[in-house]
């Protein structure tokens, strides 16, 4: 049996009706997945460019190869640095260990970098401080940052001001006591830990990983911190080779005897060093105190610490993260220690380790 005309011609309409209504909402469809996929392109194009450039600048510190990013990178050089697909970038500026500035075409779209890491699209304006906790407080002060995420490193220059079981005092600042998630740091091609509030303001950050390894001094200078090979190789080799290091303060390090591997001083009672330094390392007490294997500074490496056992050894840390004291002049992982000014500025990141702070 045939259709009539009439028929066809409703059947026709019907869909055109469909069609019509159909059609926006397809083209809506592909639209967002295109602004998806181009969103994505340009984070793995921003994430690409600042891996490379870590990676440059820490052979760099370490072997003394060209740090292919030190003078910054060109639009030309990001095709070398990194796949770009189907997408080109056509403004970059990278400096201070990170891209500043980054504008992507992709999937006709225009992407443009935002502070806090995200891409505006086209003609939107980026968030700078965006109201979602979870994103970070971009914008702001590291001291600022830090008090707000943890509430309990609340100091008056005379340790923690509400002692708890996830914080502990000494040398009059206020630290971290266990395993937080949210306290990893991005600073100068190197990731780090965030270990508490000083008694001055300053933050204290500790690598979170070892950056060399050699002795710690010469036979029998375990008690002189201020002469030793690791002191002059962190504050004349590495702490030269951070960028933006203008924001690393002076500071005054325990270098205190003792015998007992479990020692948990909160005080410097008899230092044995004078001089101040820009980077260190953390002692004996720091580790116990802020719960030993059971914290962030257990990374499971040999390193040593700032403390003398005696006069010919020093305290370090093994694999299984057991405390020893071993012989000067023989070469141990070397974990750096710095303190930042307290007005550094956050500009992206929430501390986890997929999002680490980025000073």
């Amino acid at each position: 049996m045939g259709f009539t005309l009439i028929e066809l011609l409703a059947v026709i309409i019907i869909l055109a009706i469909v069609a019509i209504i159909a059609t926006p909402i397809i083209l809506n469809v592909v639209e967002n997945v295109r602004v998806s996929a181009g969103r994505s392109e340009a984070s793995m194009i921003y994430s690409g460019i600042n891996n490379y450039c870590a990676t440059s600048a820490m052979e760099n510190q370490l072997n003394g190869t060209t740090d292919i990013c030190a003078d910054g990178v060109t639009t030309t050089e990001v095709s070398t640095i990194i796949n770009l697909g189907n997408a080109s970038v056509t403004e970059v500026a990278y400096s201070n260990g990170k891209v500043t500035n980054l504008v992507v075409e992709s999937n006709s779209h225009t992407f443009t970098l935002c502070v806090d890491g995200s891409f505006a699209i086209d003609d939107e304006e980026c968030e700078i401080a965006p109201d979602d906790p979870d994103v970070g407080l971009v914008g702001d002060t590291i001291s600022s940052t830090v008090l707000t995420q943890f509430l309990e490193l609340a100091t008056t220059g005379n340790g923690c001001t509400t002692p708890g079981d996830n914080n502990y005092s000494y040398m009059d600042g206020c630290y971290i006591k266990g395993n937080p998630s949210n306290n990893y740091i991005w600073y100068s091609g190197f990731l780090w830990r965030i270990m508490g509030i000083n008694a001055d303001g300053t933050v204290r950050m500790i690598v979170d990983e070892n950056v060399t390894a050699l002795p710690w001094g010469a036979n029998s200078t375990a008690e002189n911190w201020d002469g030793s090979h690791v002191k002059e190789w962190l504050n004349d080799y590495f702490y030269n080779r951070l960028k933006g290091n203008d924001i690393i303060t002076n500071q005054t390090w325990c270098s205190e005897t003792t015998i007992s591997s479990s020692s948990a001083r909160t005080t410097c009672t008899t230092n044995l060093s004078i001089e101040q330094a820009k980077v260190g390392l953390i002692t004996l007490d720091e580790y116990n105190l802020a719960n030993g294997t059971d914290s962030y500074l257990d990374i499971a490496q040999n390193q040593w610490t700032l403390t003398p056992y005696d006069g010919s050894n020093v305290w370090f840390f093994d694999v299984s993260s057991h405390a020893y004291n071993y012989n000067v002049n023989n070469s141990l992982g070397v974990r750096a220690v710095i303190n930042v000014n307290a007005d550094a500025i956050i500009t992206s990141g929430n501390g986890t380790w997929s999002s680490p702070y980025e000073i």
